[in-house]
């Protein structure tokens, strides 16, 4: 093909395909421009970031020229830089504009996402469609997945849209029938927060600020869970010369099962989403992060990650084996339940705080003072849970043989058939974990035979014991 096809299925995947390939072939020519080409686009969008302005330009013009190699060519340049813009060849530099980052919904669209440039800050406009004192399921839900939040900077408030959701399943309600009236309570007391979000400006990390003035960059992720939900949010930590500051990276929220859970096992779903969001993070940031820190104030959660995983039962130790695989045990740390910033997208309470100046947004304020002032570890005192602990059955043998308790029984004949059936039980048991049949029905010959000598053994052993161990130790030596 020499022109791409549209509509085709293929489409999207032969386009990406070509552009890394052309891309591939300019490599050792243009090793930034090529990296930015196969790792900073999404689908035909180029979205970088540069530390000067020298910079951007320079990146700028590499990508286009190895772009026309392969006979594509960018246009429509956004930045927040004016100069830059002109640089690059774009007309109208000093015209407004904004970076729409939710083109595939127009009029249907709850709430879209913008980049302004000028200001240099992500918002958010909203448009409730929804009129009815008394909508259904489908409207509602065609609402709550309107949202467009891809970074998760809003999930603290998005993500009981849809509890409201969840509950309204666990009605049974059909989808064009009324929602009842408490969750309809519920639904306009949360619809009436969305005139605060066009209030909502997050600008970028450390505005006006070089990445070369950093001394020091951390990655603070912070896990919580309630009844209704788990979530987790990170921060990036920036010492500069004269003063720390914190920025919000994005979050990640999820309703709980429709069967309940606990509360541990809650806190333990959302540790588990926190070192998913890290690795995420490692993975698509070029920001030289030194550190990683994780709080949870689930002690519970923090005694299984510290003691060994494969002592506790399967749900407990599968998650906690892929915890351990994406960070370290001396990575995770305790928080107070009122400095977990995750508890606002966990518990609904009095309502999510969309104020920009708000924790959510700026991250906990012991994060800006030195880590001597954070809250205390508490590892130093912290117990191993026997929550969960996987139950162990300890069967004792002498000598391999069955301990017997002669008092209990007055004939030679029961005696001998209960060893008979005590040495089934075991083979079964074993045969049972193969997959293989089952012996059942009398006893047979060779088990009567095999009870008898178990029966004869366990009398020598008794009564002749220094004789027993000096015949086995001959025995050994004769092998060897």
């Amino acid at each position: 093909m020499n022109v791409a096809t549209f509509s085709a299925t293929c489409s999207p995947c032969t386009a990406q395909y070509i552009k890394n390939v052309n891309a591939t072939e300019h490599e050792q020519d243009f090793p930034a421009a090529a990296d930015a080409i196969i790792r900073k686009h999404y689908v035909d969008d180029y979205l970088d970031s540069a530390d000067s302005v020298e910079q951007a330009v320079r990146l700028a013009q590499d990508v286009c020229y190895v772009h026309s190699r392969g006979g594509f060519h960018l246009r429509k340049w956004l930045s927040n830089s004016k100069d830059v813009l002109r640089r690059v060849g774009e007309r109208n530099p000093d015209s407004e504009k904004c970076l729409l980052l939710d083109k595939a919904s127009s009029t249907e669209r709850v709430l879209g996402m913008y980049w302004r440039p000028e200001q240099d800050v992500f918002t958010y406009t909203y448009s409730v469609g929804l009129e009815e004192t008394h909508p259904t399921k489908r409207q509602i839900l065609r609402a709550v997945m309107s949202l467009f939040d891809p970074l998760g900077l809003l999930s603290h408030f998005l993500v009981f849209g849809k509890i409201i959701i969840q509950q309204i399943w666990r009605a049974k309600t059909g989808w064009d029938e009324p929602i009842p009236k408490e969750l309809c309570e519920q639904w306009t007391q949360w619809t009436a927060e969305f005139k605060y979000l066009d209030q909502i400006s997050i600008p970028r990390y450390f505005p006006q600020r070089s990445v070369k003035d950093i001394s020091s960059l951390q990655l603070h992720i912070f896990v919580d869970a309630g009844e209704d939900a788990y979530a987790c949010v990170a921060y990036l930590r920036a010492e500069f010369s004269e003063k720390i500051q914190c920025a919000i990276i994005g979050g990640k929220t999820k309703v709980a099962p429709l069967k309940t859970l606990s509360i541990p096992w809650l806190e333990l779903m959302a540790a588990v989403i926190g070192v998913r969001l890290r690795k995420t993070i490692m993975n698509f940031h070029s920001l030289p992060i030194d550190r990683c820190i994780f709080w949870s104030d689930s002690r519970t959660v923090l005694a299984w990650i510290n003691a060994n995983h494969c002592s506790y039962r399967q749900f407990v130790a599968c998650r906690i084996g892929e915890i351990l695989s994406k960070s370290k045990v001396e990575e995770w740390r305790w928080v107070p339940s009122r400095e977990n910033v995750a508890d606002e997208a966990s518990k609904w309470g009095r309502g999510p705080c969309l104020s920009t100046s708000g924790r959510w947004f700026t991250g906990p304020e012991y994060l800006l003072l030195p880590e001597e002032q954070w809250p205390a570890d508490v590892k130093s005192f912290l117990e191993t849970t026997t929550e969960e602990m996987k139950s162990c059955l300890v069967h004792q043998t002498m000598n391999g043989e069955v301990v017997i308790d002669w008092s209990r029984f007055s004939k030679w004949q029961r005696l001998w058939r209960t060893i008979g059936y005590v040495q089934r039980y075991v083979k079964n048991y074993m045969l049972k974990a193969k997959g293989s049949e089952l012996q059942v029905g009398s006893l047979t010959q060779e088990e009567l035979y095999n009870a008898e000598k178990c029966l004869w053994r366990q009398v020598q052993q008794e009564s002749y014991p220094e004789e027993m161990k000096t015949l086995e130790a001959a025995l050994s030596k004769h092998q060897d």
